[in-house]
């Protein structure tokens, strides 16, 4: 009876805003793409601009991680069933069942790490460009301050 009422509770809430696994994968690829681009790290304005880039691509890898999550355990359910039903005849341990399940939903899972790496990969990225900022700021700071004490000397 608890469990009916439980399994009632979570059917009441559905979450409508996920992308299905090959728009995730072509929105991956995108920021994959980017990540690996060069870029002048002299220029200050495109170190800034791409720091803002990396900022809504940090945002958006974490849905991207959500929704490849969601699609995995959508998915998963399934998965466990039928390989229960495949192998109900054979003694099954559960090592041998979370291998099946993980062997049928490999695509699934690579999706998941795939988001995951690049959400922490926009993480550092980020962290790189504003060290590269902070020292043209430092570099402009410093340039602002020479022509003085040479005027001073």
């Amino acid at each position: 009876m608890f469990t009916k009422n439980l399994n009632y509770h979570f059917d009441m809430f559905k979450v409508d805003n996920i992308m299905p696994c090959e728009k995730i994968a072509e929105e991956l690829q995108k920021i994959q793409s980017f990540l690996e681009s060069s870029y002048d790290t002299d220029n200050a304005a495109i170190c800034v601009e791409r720091a803002a880039d990396i900022e809504s691509f940090m945002a958006f890898s974490g849905k991207l991680y959500a929704d490849a999550k969601y699609r995995l355990n959508e998915v998963t359910d399934s998965a466990i069933m039928k390989g229960l039903k495949e192998l109900a005849g054979d003694k099954m341990s559960a090592t041998i069942l979370r291998q099946y399940v993980s062997a049928k939903l490999k695509d699934y899972e690579f999706l998941v790490d795939w988001a995951e790496r690049l959400n922490r990969a926009t993480t550092h990225s980020l962290d790189l460009s504003r060290t590269i900022i902070s020292k043209h700021k430092a570099e402009m700071e410093s340039i602002k301050y020479s022509p003085k004490e040479s005027q001073q000397g």
